[in-house]
């Protein structure tokens, strides 16, 4: 009788998250030490924010439902998973880039459009050229309403 080969174990990694729950949007919001931050906005009201946290990530990370299992935490917003089919490392790298938000970045920085430009080229935009003070006017009969 043929004995059937060994199959490689599965590899697996358990994930430490801090999780906030009632936000306005499901997201990343980035590594806190070795524990992602992550956003939910399902409530924490009979575990309708770790199912929502499972279906979140096991779809960010294009894993199968099954694979994402809560091991610790069920009550608490610090959460232990485990994600089979994934090495940790694969999961660091999946979220690199993401990372704390620097605090420059939020006082120096307004979103405009789908563009971030800085607030003095922003200044210089509203009071210069583009209210007919500068070099790129309109013509001859333009006025300056400043």
């Amino acid at each position: 009788m043929p004995v059937a080969p060994e199959s490689a174990p599965v590899p697996h990694c358990t994930l430490g998250l801090k999780v906030i729950p009632n936000a306005p949007r499901d997201g990343i919001a980035g590594w806190l030490g070795d524990a992602l931050k992550v956003k939910i906005h399902a409530p924490a009201l009979d575990g309708r924010a770790n199912a929502a946290l499972t279906d979140f990530l096991a779809d960010k990370l294009g894993v199968p439902r099954r694979a994402v299992v809560l091991v610790r935490g069920g009550q608490s917003r610090h959460k232990v998973l485990r994600i089979d089919g994934l090495t940790l490392d694969t999961v660091r790298t999946a979220w690199e880039p993401v990372g704390p938000r620097p605090q420059a970045l939020k006082k120096q920085h307004l979103i405009c459009g789908h563009e971030r430009q800085p607030l003095d080229r922003l200044r210089m935009t509203l009071s210069g050229s583009r209210m007919g003070q500068g070099p790129e006017s309109v013509g001859a009969g333009a006025r300056s309403y400043l």
